[in-house]
């Protein structure tokens, strides 16, 4: 909302994210904001706010610098602004293994130990001091910035040193004996995480062992032991000792603190000198009253000369107004009836158009010497998914609750599952695994070689492609991952939706099945697809074991069948039961009918970015459950096998 333009990730962490970013003027600053899943989250807000309040307080060359933050309209995203830091954190630093010798590490850390003390006498304590909130600036003197103030601790009561602890939050490695245990949290917390990140800058390890005493001084070695790592917290430094045995000079941090208290003094100073001017100018301002008064008498007459002038005009301009106005009505009333004429010729196109396609009319279609039927499916409405007690399954869940759906426009479905002949002859190759019949249903394809079907198709009818598929990565000739973009306006051919899959399957019938409440009526399926009829219960006589079915299976060689061999449903269509499965544009999701109103418009779950995507219907390797129309089933899109097909759909023009 404020103009900042993100450019490209900084790092994540458990509550956000950070980012380079610039805004319109072209400061460049770091975008820290919560993670969508956590805005709910009100101790996740608290700390973000915490955050913000720690960093509103302090202002030191080696504390980050917070430049904004807002709550982003929309979204309601929580965001700050910081300022951006050229460099490298100490971790990193660490991990070329790029130690320093004391003399180096006592330079860096007492700026750190001087950015510690402004912190505690701010009454904040940072909680989680460790090589990754710490980084060096691209310069001569590697200045250390303190950042990352996103589990810090306010003291509210300032009269007491020590504060009751949240969740056990931080970093292990680092944290103090207290604050692992819950305990109570004192500046002399931050002193201990300080200690580990400087012997693991020196040494590269977190705790003191025997060999250290080789690496490093003993003097060093006591100074951690005795007054930075210590159990017990009253034996440890606070950040003001530590500053001096560092060789900082307290006094003059403490003059700087104290500075503070002059400047608002001269701040203070500067408003009585304004107010004094302000006395004066309102003085100097009676002298030049008399003059303003002559001023305005003059300017009084210039009016009165003005207005007569005006007025004149004013007839005049009326006159020539109300003889426009009149023209402009009467030119207007003419335009509104013929508009009204012209509204109600394309109402009565529309009507005869859409009236003159009847449920289930056959659309004959010939490409490259091959024959296909589009049958037509009216606009209207049904009850999708299902509300029946005795579905008792989890899978059943998903297709729970029963709700009212609306189908606004008519279109045009495939008669038939897309042939192994119609496939040959626009793609020049065939994928199936079973053969011997070029009207066998075309299988063995992913999702993303359904849509590039549906593009060279509609390129050879003359019609507007649906999709465009990029960035396109393939597995010999099927397509395994791409960029999809789709067109919704396009009048080519497309996958249905799951709507509109449900909506032509079901055919304004309430049964079982698409056609019939009998299987057998319309379905190929795992029983009736090989050279022998096989048990009803055959997965429950197995137990389960997927291996044994589909050795049974395999035996028995069940096997797909020509299309419109079993009884079509009431709007001519075959097969939407059984035989293969049909892809869907859906993107799959087990909670998609979950709060879904009575009365939407053609639901769509759609998702570009790699996913798993609905299949419908059941094939002839499934058991008859996976028939029920009402049943809702998914594949990732890269998915193939021999089960797998799909069907052809086009929107009413």
């Amino acid at each position: 909302d404020k103009g900042w333009l993100l450019d490209l990730p900084i790092g994540i962490g458990g509550m956000g994210e950070v980012w380079k970013a610039h805004n319109l003027k072209g400061e460049v600053g770091a975008i820290k904001f919560v993670h969508a899943e956590l805005l709910m989250d009100q101790y996740a807000k608290k700390k973000f706010f915490d955050e913000i309040d720690s960093l509103s307080q302090l202002r030191h060359p080696n504390i980050v610098t917070l430049k904004d933050w807002g709550i982003e309209n929309g979204t309601h995203q929580l965001y700050l602004v910081m300022t951006y830091i050229e460099g490298e954190t100490l971790r990193q630093v660490i991990n070329r293994k790029a130690y320093f010798t004391w003399h180096e590490a006592q330079t860096i850390f007492r700026d750190l130990v001087e950015a510690l003390y402004i912190c505690h006498q701010s009454h904040i304590i940072h909680k989680d001091i460790k090589p990754d909130n710490i980084i060096l600036m691209k310069n001569p003197k590697n200045q250390p910035i303190l950042i990352d103030f996103g589990i810090a601790k306010i003291k509210r009561i300032s009269t007491s040193t020590q504060t009751k602890t949240g969740p056990v939050m931080g970093t292990d490695l680092y944290m103090s004996p207290e604050q692992k245990s819950n305990g109570l949290i004192t500046d002399k917390t931050d002193i201990y995480s300080l200690g580990v990140t400087l012997l693991e800058c020196m040494t590269g390890k977190c705790s003191i062992d025997d060999k250290l005493e080789k690496v490093v001084d003993s003097a060093v070695l006591d100074l951690l032991e005795q007054r930075l790592l210590t159990f017990g917290s009253r034996s440890r430094y606070d950040s003001a000792q530590l500053f001096e045995k560092l060789g900082g000079d307290l006094e003059k941090l403490k003059r700087g603190e104290d500075r503070k208290d002059e400047l608002q003094r001269e701040i203070n100073a500067l408003k009585k000198d304004v107010l004094q001017t302000k006395k004066e100018l309102i003085q100097a301002q009676g002298s030049y009253q008399s003059l303003e008064n002559d001023h305005q008498q003059l300017m009084r007459e210039n009016t009165r000369v003005i207005g007569e002038k005006n007025q004149i005009e004013k007839s005049l301009k009326q006159q020539i107004k109300d003889d426009t106005q009149k023209f402009e009505r009467q030119l207007k009333d003419q335009k509104e009836q013929i508009q009204c004429l012209q509204d109600e010729l394309k109402k009565l196109k529309s009507q005869s158009q859409v009236l003159s396609y009847s449920v289930g009319q056959l659309k004959n279609v010939m490409v490259n010497g091959v024959s296909f039927n589009m049958a037509y499916c009216p606009a209207g409405e049904f009850w999708m998914g299902t509300d029946d007690a005795s579905l008792t399954a989890d899978y059943w869940k998903r297709s729970k609750p029963k709700h009212k759906v609306k189908m606004n426009k008519g279109f045009w479905m495939g008669e038939t599952q897309v042939t192994q002949d119609l496939w040959q002859k626009v793609m020049g190759w065939n994928p199936s695994s079973f053969n011997g019949s070029t009207q066998l249903p075309v299988e063995c394809i992913t999702w993303y070689d359904c849509l590039e079907f549906c593009n060279q198709l509609s390129k050879l009818e003359g019609f507007t492609p649906c999709f465009s598929l990029t960035l396109i990565e393939k597995d010999g000739k099927h397509i395994k991952k791409a960029n999809v973009e789709w067109f919704r306006n396009a009048n080519g051919y497309r996958l249905p939706t799951e709507t509109e899959w449900e909506y032509s399957a079901k055919a304004g019938t309430e049964l079982i099945y698409s056609g019939s409440n009998s299987v057998d009526e319309v379905a190929w399926y795992h029983a009736n697809s090989g050279d022998k009829r096989l048990s009803e219960n055959l997965r429950s006589e197995v137990n389960e074991n997927w291996d044994k079915y589909a050795e049974k299976l395999n035996r028995n060689r069940n096997r797909t069948h020509e299309v419109k061999t079993k009884k079509s449903n009431t709007w001519g269509l075959y097969d939407m039961s059984g035989n293969v499965w049909e892809w869907c544009m859906d993107k799959f999701d087990l909670n998609a009918y979950q709060g879904r109103n009575n009365g939407t418009e053609n639901p769509i779950l759609w998702d570009n970015s790699p996913c798993a995507h609905i299949v419908r219907g059941g094939s002839y390797w499934f058991n008859a459950d996976f028939c029920w129309v009402a049943r809702r089933s998914g594949f990732e899109a890269d998915i193939r096998g021999s089960s797998q097909g799909f069907r052809l759909l086009r929107c009413e023009p």
